[in-house]
């Protein structure tokens, strides 16, 4: 995937896989404290789920959870941009902030150490970044999450206009340029010419 304009590094986008292995080394990493451990869990789940960027999940509370389990989205009203989006989650992304471990959260789902106060969004980021270049490479960031939410969605559909409407761009050509060639459509494209 080319490096997105105004970025400092390339960034690959994390699909399946990826998302897989490194919540299977979260999990398993003795070495790591378990409330960094749940925190990281649940970041990584929603930034899967939503193709959130992490100013976008940090102030989620408990209650939004029930709300977003309940309505199956959620209204945010700190995006970047300052608007009110709307999250949407299908019954199997449902499922999986469901089997999340909330047990030690009193209202944020980000909290700072020894509070209850959500931590700010640079806070979390880092917290992520870190553990996502120790875990994957570094080519992996938070917006790794975005990039691949935008990529399989376009693998899944081929219509830019619902990965528009889904990664909540108001501008068609923000979305393009997170467009990458996932190995398996690289692999078909093959499969069809030879």
């Amino acid at each position: 995937m080319a490096r997105p304009l105004k970025s400092k590094k390339d960034r690959l986008p994390i699909m399946e896989r990826d998302f897989t292995r490194v919540i299977q080394l979260t999990k398993h990493d003795k070495a790591m404290k378990s409330v960094t451990k749940r925190k990281l869990l649940r970041a990584y789940t929603l930034l899967y789920c939503f193709g959130a960027r992490i100013s976008e999940i940090t102030n989620l509370t408990l209650d939004d959870m029930q709300n977003i389990y309940k309505n199956k989205c959620h209204i945010l009203t700190q995006t970047k941009s300052g608007s009110t989006q709307r999250l949407v989650v299908n019954d199997k992304a449902l499922d999986m902030l469901k089997e999340l471990d909330y047990s030690d959260c009193t209202a944020a789902l980000f909290y700072k150490p020894n509070s209850s106060f959500p931590m700010r969004s640079a806070g979390l980021e880092k917290l992520v970044n870190t553990h996502l270049k120790a875990q994957l490479n570094v080519l992996y960031t938070s917006h790794s999450f975005r990039a691949g939410y935008i990529t399989r969605i376009l693998e899944a559909t081929g219509n830019p206009k619902i990965a528009q409407k889904l990664a909540r761009h108001k501008d068609i050509i923000t979305t393009l340029k997170y467009a990458g060639a996932s190995d398996r459509q690289v692999e078909d494209a093959l499969d069809k010419i030879f």
